[in-house]
């Protein structure tokens, strides 16, 4: 008997994190909130416990509405994965059980918000717009997913902008570094869903779902990240990091550091015959999901003894990353030339393509009706497509 209860529990905790798809967004969305929480923290002239406390219940805010943002989106996808043969949790319950457990995700941030900030109608508004934006993205008869540039922009902008922004009118200032944030967390989020769109385009064609991707192409989806999105992302960066750095000086160390070692990555890259391509989830994620959080919550601890609590949190909630990132760092400077073994790099959700190497997933984008063998691969690795994706192709 002793042996049952926990087994049970283990197996519920298990369904609860599928359910919410946590291995998708805890280590690949959170850790940028928690940068944007940290300098709010940094900012203020003495970090206190009280402080401390609400960090903590913005983070289960967040992570509510993140898990909301899932849930709803699988609610309204149950046909459409059917028909791709996706898995969908939601799908296994009926049409009334699903409805209960959506609301009940939809109802838990905003109620958090109305008790916690009861004096704050203005934190309980933007909380209220974030979750309204995230049902009308994936809810018919809006259904903004299917309304391609509309679609695009409101992703973005639900997963990642609006989280940064609860933070900041919740704990200010509202300050450039603040802004710079703001935009930063919108083009990752905007260069994250034409990732995910270029990988999930097979499946969104073959279900008849309309989205940006499938109206525009792999080829256009691949220039649009290289040629605008991921230079607007660089330059937010830089900007977030020069301001940052003026109350936070180490941020300028870490910075300079960090731009260091990825010549030393891109060194190593090319004479692998690799590249670091910003159409994958894992370029800059490494500092976006491990250095910089760390570092500002290292910065918190040594401000106030009280927030070693959340430099330990921070520590635990990234395990995942810090292995990843530690084996992706020992294959790529120990791999020979053209290594088979695929590269996730630290902050890229569960499942997603690596960030150096072709993708292996039976999910992932397949270009070989529109690629022939010897024309350069649409993922814009600047490799013939027979050596990039076509590598893998029918592995599955």
């Amino acid at each position: 008997m002793p042996h049952i209860v926990p087994a049970k529990l283990s197996s519920a905790l298990a369904f609860a994190r599928a359910l919410v798809r946590w291995d998708e967004w805890y280590d690949s969305k959170v850790p940028l909130f928690l940068v944007c929480t940290y300098y709010a923290a940094l900012s203020r002239p003495a970090p206190d416990a009280r402080l401390l406390g609400e960090m903590g219940l913005l983070l289960v805010l967040l992570c509510a509405y993140a898990a909301f943002g899932h849930m709803v989106n699988d609610f309204s996808d149950r046909r459409v994965d059917r028909a791709a043969g996706k898995r969908n949790v939601l799908g296994m319950f009926s049409e009334g059980r699903a409805r209960a457990l959506v609301l009940l995700a939809a109802l838990a941030g905003p109620i958090l918000a109305v008790v916690f900030y009861f004096e704050r109608p203005d934190v309980i508004a933007a909380v209220g717009i974030a979750y309204v934006l995230a049902a009308l993205y994936s809810l018919p008869p809006v259904r903004l997913k299917e309304r391609r540039t509309l679609g695009l922009i409101a992703a973005g902008v639900a997963q990642r902008t609006l989280p940064a922004v609860i933070v900041f009118q919740a704990l200010g200032p509202w300050d450039w570094t603040a802004a710079a944030l703001c935009v930063l967390s919108t083009m990752v989020g905007l260069r994250y869903i034409l990732i995910h769109q270029i990988v999930d385009l097979r499946n969104d064609a073959r279900a008849g779902t309309e989205t940006f991707g499938t109206a525009h192409g792999v080829d256009f989806l691949c220039r649009l990240i290289s040629r605008i999105v991921f230079p607007l992302e660089v330059a937010s960066l830089g900007c977030a990091a020069v301001t940052m750095g003026a109350s936070v000086p180490a941020v300028w160390v870490a910075a300079g550091a960090y731009a260091l070692w990825v010549q030393v990555e891109l060194r190593q890259a090319r004479r692998l015959g690799l590249t670091l391509s910003p159409i994958s989830y894992g370029l800059l994620g490494d500092f976006y999901f491990v250095y910089w959080p760390l570092l500002l919550a290292m910065m918190l601890a040594l401000r106030n003894v009280a927030f070693v609590a959340m430099l330990a949190l921070n520590v635990v909630w990234l395990l995942r990353s810090f292995r990843l990132l530690i084996g992706d760092t020992a294959r790529l400077f120990t791999a020979r030339a053209d290594p088979r073994e695929p590269m996730v790099r630290a902050g890229a959700p569960a499942g997603a393509s690596p960030a150096r190497s072709p993708p292996r997933t039976s999910n992932d984008a397949e270009f070989s009706g529109d690629v022939r063998r010897n024309e350069p691969c649409p993922c814009g690795s600047g490799k013939k497509y027979k050596h990039c994706h076509g590598r893998f192709e029918g592995s599955e």
